[in-house]
C-alpha cells in the first residue's frame, strides 16, 4: 500500500469559517482537497479578500461544483459560469462568487 494516502473531510486538518461560508480541508502532501459551502451573497472579493489581503485569490483550482452556481472573473476581464456536476480549472487570479463548491486544488 505505499504511496496510498487516506483522510476524511469529516475531520479535516483545517476549517476555514468566513462570511457567507466555509470550508473544511485535508492536506496530502502538497495536495490541498476541500469541500467549500458558500451561501448566496458570497463573494471571494468581500468576504475573503480581507482576510487574505491579495488583490484577487492566488490559488490554482481543480475542482467539481456540486450544487448551485458558481461564477468567476479573472483578472483580466473573462468571466462565466459553473453549475452542478461541472468539473473545473480555474488559474490563479481570479474573483468567484456564488453557491456550494467541492474542489480540489
Amino acid at each position: 500500500m505505499s504511496g496510498i494516502r487516506k483522510k476524511s473531510l469529516r475531520d479535516p486538518d483545517e476549517r476555514a469559517v468566513y462570511p457567507f461560508g466555509h470550508s473544511n480541508e485535508v492536506h496530502l502532501g502538497e495536495l490541498v482537497v476541500a469541500r467549500t459551502h458558500n451561501e448566496p451573497g458570497w463573494r471571494w472579493s468581500e468576504h475573503v479578500k480581507p482576510i487574505v489581503g491579495t488583490a484577487s485569490c492566488r490559488f490554482h483550482h481543480v475542482g467539481v461544483v456540486l450544487s448551485g452556481r458558481l461564477r468567476w472573473q479573472l483578472d483580466d476581464g473573462s468571466e462565466g459560469e459553473f453549475g452542478a456536476d461541472d468539473v473545473f480549472d480555474i488559474p490563479p487570479g481570479h474573483d468567484a462568487y456564488g453557491a456550494s463548491v467541492a474542489r480540489a486544488a
